[in-house]
């Protein structure tokens, strides 16, 4: 069964901590993302892969490179913060199987 482009883009070390994190940090750097996130190495190579989904916008425009999310992205990273709140709220609820 072929993957799918959502499972491609969020499998992963640490793809959907990436997002969230650029969502809470809009302007953040590459280097910021290394520091408090992940120090995988395959983090520059998703980076892009965010790019090309047009998750995420790189303003390289000044001498630091600065990341922000799209609407696209924020919309992502919005559903994906809404399935973690679901999935806390059931571990949390003794009725639930």
């Amino acid at each position: 069964m072929p993957r799918s482009d959502l499972d491609q883009l969020i499998s992963g070390a640490s793809s959907v901590d990436i997002l969230l994190y650029i969502d809470s940090h809009p302007g953040c750097k590459k280097t910021d993302i290394y520091s408090n996130v992940t120090r995988n190495v395959g983090t520059l190579e998703k980076l892009r892969e965010f790019r090309e989904a047009g998750l995420l916008d790189m303003d390289e425009s000044i001498c630091r490179t600065t990341i922000s999310l799209t609407e696209e992205g924020k919309r992502m990273a919005a559903a994906l913060r809404e399935m973690g709140e679901t999935l806390s709220q059931k571990d949390q609820d003794p009725a639930s199987p």
